[in-house]
């Protein structure tokens, strides 16, 4: 026979019931912010185009009720981000303007970012003195700063390392 211990167990179905409550109220603010950023984003020039990404990101995981802290990126170098998952890249553009370059990330990322209206630049395609985020080290034009995202209670920290001197 199982004893009955003191502890209090709360219903599952509490939880459940209120997913679609947060959904709810968080998907017209996403879809608004995705409108927005589809309408403005097309026209604008490379430098323009990186803080209108930082902007999406950082406004896109606000409506999820994410928070973003970051320590300075040191120069303009490119940034590897080796986990490079939508929220954690959102992070990271959020932390520091920049261009992601799309053949560089997995497909499920690249939807993300087409779907929000996230710009982003192509592998073959200068970008001019913009930063760049890659997910393979092996797109970036020089030697990257890694990005470590690491969660935190009220959403994400982003620090960054200097690339290693050869």
């Amino acid at each position: 026979m199982r004893h009955h211990t003191d502890a209090v167990h709360v219903a599952p179905t509490r939880a459940a019931a209120l997913r679609p409550l947060r959904l709810g109220g968080r998907l017209p603010r996403v879809g608004g912010l995705a409108i927005e950023s589809h309408t403005r984003g097309a026209a604008l020039d490379a430098h323009a185009q990186a803080r209108h990404a930082a902007w999406v990101s950082a406004n896109a995981l606000a409506a999820c009720g994410f928070w973003v802290t970051s320590e300075p990126a040191p120069g303009d170098a490119p940034v590897w981000l080796p986990d490079a998952d939508a929220p954690r890249l959102l992070a990271v553009l959020s932390a520091v303007p920049a261009l992601p370059i799309g053949e560089s990330l997995p497909w499920a990322t690249r939807s993300v970012l087409l779907v929000l209206g996230v710009p982003t630049a192509r592998a073959a395609a200068p970008t001019g003195e913009v930063r760049v985020v890659v997910g393979d080290p092996t797109f970036a034009p020089t030697r990257p700063l890694l990005a470590r995202v690491s969660e935190t209670a009220t959403g994400y920290h982003v620090s960054f390392d200097p690339p290693a001197s050869t």
